[in-house]
């Protein structure tokens, strides 16, 4: 998370000097959009598996708490708005709005203040995107250029989680020496993240096969959810049958989350691709700011039924 978050704050930082009425509709509004929008369809879905493990709305008063002060799983569209609002407002003193995002990141996780779980991922996480928008993007993305290998990195933060874990901070993550260290082991995986990309983006196959992915994050992140808690559902009814004597296998247990991701990650994308097809753009930017790439995709089907 503090990686998705340092790269989110990159990527907004150009369009912190626009006024405030363009930063609403180009930045701020569409979120909002996208948020009521994927919450209530999520919502609706996920009424078919009222079992799977996750916060469901049952009323409109739960909706209305999920895009505004308890979010569910889709905390991050309520809190990219709320973060660049607040970078936007602190550009003129950025270091000491840093300082006072790591306050709250302190505060919220060592439980000075009670919260939710995605109330505090909201408030903790405000800490990585100001630092992302503190950066100069152009000179990360020469460092990135000249990085070495990332295996060394990566290693790096295997080693960190392992010692983490050992010992025994992830038990009480509200203990101080836990906060501390988690701050620690975000650092380093922002630097390993960092790294990593460096080490994909030269000329390599797969670092262009995982930019592809990441251009299309919105349409993975907002559908999928409800596609786990079905696919969820049809495992566990399947297991109970005849495959019932498999459920115990260990080579299932180890592979299942890793194909139920593929899967579920494969299905995103080709949804999202026959979304576009059909013209349903607005499922994944706000009516009155479609991007190109969705403009021509829905008039693709438009151009060959009138040749």
């Amino acid at each position: 998370m503090p990686l998705f978050f340092l790269i989110s704050g990159i990527f907004a930082a150009p369009a912190l000097v626009r006024p405030w009425p363009s930063l609403w509709r180009s930045r701020v509004a569409p979120l909002c959009y996208l948020l009521v929008l994927w919450t209530t369809i999520d919502t609706l879905v996920l009424q078919l598996t009222p079992k799977f493990a996750t916060v469901i709305a049952h009323s409109p008063r739960d909706l209305l708490e999920q895009v505004t002060t308890r979010p569910g799983i889709l905390w991050y569209l309520l809190a990219l708005p709320v973060y660049v609002l607040v970078a936007r407002a602190t550009r003129s003193f950025p270091w000491a709005a840093l300082l006072a995002a790591l306050a709250l990141y302190l505060v919220v996780n060592l439980g000075i203040v009670p919260t939710e779980r995605h109330q505090t991922s909201l408030a903790a996480n405000l800490v990585w995107f100001l630092l992302g928008t503190r950066l100069d993007a152009l000179r990360v993305r020469s460092r990135l250029a000249g990085v070495p290998a990332a295996l060394p990195a990566v290693l790096l933060v295997v080693f960190a989680l392992a010692a983490w874990l050992r010992m025994g901070l992830i038990a009480d993550p509200q203990d101080g020496a836990a906060v501390i260290a988690t701050l620690a082991v975000g650092a380093l995986g922002v630097v390993s993240g960092l790294t990593v990309a460096g080490s994909l983006a030269r000329g390599s196959r797969l670092g262009a096969a995982v930019a592809a992915v990441g251009h299309r994050t919105l349409a993975v992140y907002v559908m999928h959810l409800p596609l786990v808690a079905l696919a969820h559902f049809a495992m566990v009814e399947l297991l109970r049958g005849p495959a019932a004597p498999v459920a115990d296998s260990p080579v299932l247990m180890a592979a299942y989350p890793a194909a139920m991701t593929a899967a579920v990650v494969s299905a995103c994308l080709l949804l999202h691709r026959v979304l576009l097809a059909q013209g349903c753009w607005w499922l994944f930017a706000a009516p009155w700011q479609p991007p190109r790439a969705a403009r021509i995709a829905a008039a693709v089907p438009r151009h060959r039924r009138e040749r």
